[in-house]
């Protein structure tokens, strides 16, 4: 198939050129071991993958970690699936701790995601069709559990007192044993929220590396 896309001077690549439709973008010089490792779209295995390949992940996620209610600010298709999987490896080994991805979103694309964070020990938890389920796997993983680290998907998106979020927020926010980490490309529901912002929330902006171009 001959893949064909414009640059900002409106000239059209030639055909046969090789490509790809990876969002960190391509080059025609010789791929640098980290531009060879986003190519491959290989995502990271263990903390080591992350140190090498992703270190502003855990520059970041290391002092995300540090609070109990943090607000991540990062580009469309940036990487903040990583960020979770990089955040439970930080406590892989710890039986007590418990990381859980919690998302109202629902697409072909995000349940393949889904499948990448059980692999890494994630609880993945739709509140959106599956909000009894929801609460059941919460009130099980917070008897067993010294601490559960929740990690809010697009935390702008039904955020609203009536809308599909607010019944799972509502009923744990307030439990002392869930560290609550909210991510998404426009935090401005989070970011500007009194009541989180009472409670002690701290904001981070994550930068890409060089070869991102945006998604």
């Amino acid at each position: 198939m001959v893949w064909l896309t414009f640059q900002l001077n409106k000239d059209i690549r030639t055909k046969g050129e090789k490509m790809t439709d990876d969002i960190f973008g391509d080059s025609e010089e010789k791929l640098t071991p980290l531009e060879e490792y986003f190519a491959s779209k290989d995502p990271p295995k263990s903390i080591a993958d992350f140190m090498k390949f992703r270190p502003e992940i855990c520059e970041l996620m290391n002092k995300v970690a540090e609070h109990s209610i943090a607000i991540t600010n990062a580009p469309c298709k940036s990487g903040k699936k990583d960020m979770v999987i990089y955040s439970a490896k930080l406590d892989a080994g710890n039986d007590t701790i418990k990381h859980v991805f919690v998302t109202s979103l629902y697409t072909v694309q995000i349940k393949s995601q889904w499948a990448e964070l059980r692999e890494a020990g994630i609880e993945v938890l739709n509140i959106r069709h599956k909000l009894p389920l929801a609460f059941r796997t919460m009130g099980k993983l917070l008897e067993s559990c010294s601490k559960v680290v929740v990690h809010f998907d697009e935390s702008d998106y039904g955020t609203a007192k009536e809308s599909c979020i607010h019944p799972f927020f509502e009923k744990f926010f307030r439990n002392e044993k869930i560290d609550w980490k909210f991510y998404s490309a426009s935090n401005q529901e989070a970011s500007l929220s009194e009541y989180l912002r009472s409670h002690g929330a701290r904001e981070f902006t994550y930068t890409p590396p060089p070869l991102y171009k945006g998604a």
